[in-house]
């Protein structure tokens, strides 16, 4: 083989490398949870709804809170949760058909630390600061997308 070859195939697994870790970072969990945080932070609905899932869309009422009352949000901390039991016990709460269709591979747990201003704290829930929640997220079979598809504490 002639270096001309050689240098082109190997410029072309290159290439293909990149495009494939660029591709697999998108759709990943982490960034799902980064866009979702980042969308309540600039108000963009639409940018939101695209990280849940279909169920866990905002209505009127969820958009007005998000419009009215919060300020800021910004990203602490992001870490995958790794004990099975979790997994175990969130699967165990949910529906036959969500048990049988979707593989254990497709759920992913993570601690999100974030830091939440509100516009008035004294009408809001809530006292504007640094919270942890648990996000729940799932990869949809139809569109491979991670979505999160719960929130809790």
């Amino acid at each position: 083989m002639n270096k001309k070859l050689k240098i082109i195939l190997i410029s072309i697994v290159f290439i293909l490398s990149v495009f494939f870790i660029f591709i697999k970072t998108i759709n990943s969990p982490e960034r799902t949870i980064k866009n979702y945080i980042e969308s309540i932070d600039t108000h963009n609905i639409d940018r939101l709804n695209k990280c849940v899932t279909y169920d866990n869309r905002l209505g009127a009422e969820g958009i007005d809170t998000i419009k009215n009352a919060i300020e800021s949000m910004k990203l602490i901390n992001v870490e995958l949760v790794n004990d099975e039991s979790i997994y175990s016990s969130y699967i165990q709460g949910k529906s036959k058909s969500f048990k049988d269709e979707l593989p254990r591979d497709d759920i992913k747990i993570y601690k999100v630390k974030y830091y939440i201003k509100y516009k008035d704290d004294n009408k809001s829930v809530k006292d504007s600061g640094e919270y942890t929640q648990t996000y729940y997220l799932i990869k949809e079979s139809y569109s491979k997308k991670w979505k999160i598809n719960d929130i809790g504490d």
